[in-house]
């Protein structure tokens, strides 16, 4: 965007211009649908996280496959899960055929997520989500299935099948699969003693026993996916219950949770991630959709500048408001420096936990000094020790009704800004609006704060 013309420049803003006043419509229609009704409220994510893997996702499977269920439709929905999800075309003895959720024969304690056997075809279904992969766990489950049932080696490679449930059809960890090989093609993992794996030092006798037990052995293995297979075997069961109301509510509410999960749905009302993202048209995307991409794409690259700046002016009015009281800035290796740099950077997501910046303050030169914090997620007041790593007057903390935080130095503190990261409606106008609620609030609290360490530091 560098070396452009007062045309450009004319073209640019009345481009952003455009975009802005559509979402502005997109937001106005929003609320509009909001008050006729429209919603996007799920029982089943009300009182569960939808990447709820064991409460949610392999109870309610387990509640439609267990031929045995209080649906009373036999198999009905078994059948389906086996062609649709496990995509095998076996046929179970109906008489002898049993569905387990957290099953845990053959000496293992973990629980597999979902067990099918007819006694002589067995199939293993670790459903994961977003968890992260158990030492052994694979390997665990095949070894239990081995136990439980006598198997053989060949029974073993002819009919215990292993499959691996993720939102988008990954692959397991090696550390979940062990010393089994995933073959090139991803249908069969075999146990080989010369496969070099980590070991942790504490599962060693596990590891021997694994090897004493599976060296050798092999076993059928599949990959499958939300996304793909139990979306197809949610959709065959909605078509099965159309005049069983109840089920096939339950079937639509459970679709909504799996489109959450593998990414693919969209709000029921307008919302501007609708509105920006493009669509396929005749197999090809519009121009104005990749004129809306790009547009969209400055907005986000200058976002952390504008929340830092914001932040940064924030501190310095501290510093101004505080300094007129007669405190004094001052510098403490625990606390990182709020420059616009720094305040740019703390709004940028990233894995580990934001450094704290912020600004310290010395009253009448005692040790008990004011520190105002952009911590992890939330801006905070409180106390914080010159010299020492502990601040040694209870009854002030406990007049201030303050609280431990135990990461970094040992500082004391109250959130004057929750959630401050995500720069909501409430951080903009707290940013923005000196007169606000939450600012106001803030401004007493720092006061309070103020001339209490005024009174201890005389």
């Amino acid at each position: 965007m560098e070396n452009m013309t007062t045309f450009d420049k004319k073209k640019l803003d009345n481009q952003f211009t455009d975009l802005f006043t559509d979402l502005q419509k997109v937001i106005n229609r929003q609320k509009q649908q909001k008050l006729r009704g429209l919603n996007d409220y799920n029982l089943l994510t009300a009182v569960l996280k939808a990447s709820d893997e064991v409460k949610l996702h392999s109870r309610f499977i387990y509640s439609m496959i267990n031929n045995k269920g209080v649906h009373y439709q036999s198999t009905l929905f078994l059948d389906h899960f086996i062609k649709d999800v496990l995509e095998s075309d076996i046929h179970f003895k109906d008489q002898k055929i049993e569905v387990f959720k957290e099953w845990q024969g053959g000496g293992e304690n973990g629980g597999v997520d979902l067990f099918i056997t007819d006694k002589e075809n067995f199939f293993i279904i670790e459903n994961k989500l977003y968890a992260a992969d158990q030492y052994r766990q694979i390997a665990r489950y095949v070894r239990a299935v081995k136990e439980e049932y006598k198997l053989t080696t060949e029974q073993l490679a002819k009919n215990v099948f292993v499959y691996y449930l993720s939102p988008m059809g990954n692959k397991p960890d090696s550390l979940s699969l062990g010393k089994f090989v995933l073959d090139a093609d991803k249908t069969k993992i075999s146990y080989t003693i010369g496969n070099q794996c980590y070991v942790k030092e504490s599962y060693k006798h596990l590891e021997e026993i694994l090897d004493g037990k599976l060296t050798g052995d092999s076993a059928n293995f599949k990959l499958i996916s939300y996304k793909k297979h139990i979306m197809k075997w949610v959709d065959n069961c909605l078509k099965e219950t159309e005049n069983l109301t109840n089920l096939n509510q339950a079937f639509l509410t459970y679709k909504d949770v799996v489109e959450r999960v593998s990414k693919q749905r969209k709000s029921k009302v307008e919302t501007a991630e609708n509105y920006l993202s493009p669509s396929l048209n005749d197999g090809e995307y519009k121009k104005s959709d990749l004129e809306k991409l790009l547009l969209a794409r400055e907005v986000e690259k200058a976002m952390p500048s504008i929340k830092g700046k914001l932040l940064c002016e924030y501190f310095n009015s501290i510093v101004s408001e505080f300094e007129g009281m007669g405190a004094k800035k001052i510098d403490l290796p625990k606390v990182t420096e709020f420059t616009e740099d720094n305040c740019k950077k703390w709004f940028i997501p990233r894995k580990k936990d934001r450094s704290f910046i912020g600004v310290v303050f010395e009253v009448n030169e005692g040790d008990v000094c004011i520190c105002v914090l952009a911590a992890s997620v939330y801006l905070h007041v409180g106390l914080i020790s010159k010299t020492k790593n502990e601040i040694d007057n209870p009854e002030l903390i406990k007049l201030l009704n303050l609280e431990k935080q135990n990461w970094g130095p040992k500082w004391y503190s109250r959130d004057i800004l929750r959630d401050a990261s995500d720069f909501d409606k409430k951080t903009i106008k707290f940013f923005l609006n000196k007169d606000s609620d939450e600012r106001e609030d803030a401004d007493k609290l720092i006061s309070k704060i103020y001339s209490a360490v005024q009174d201890n530091n005389a």
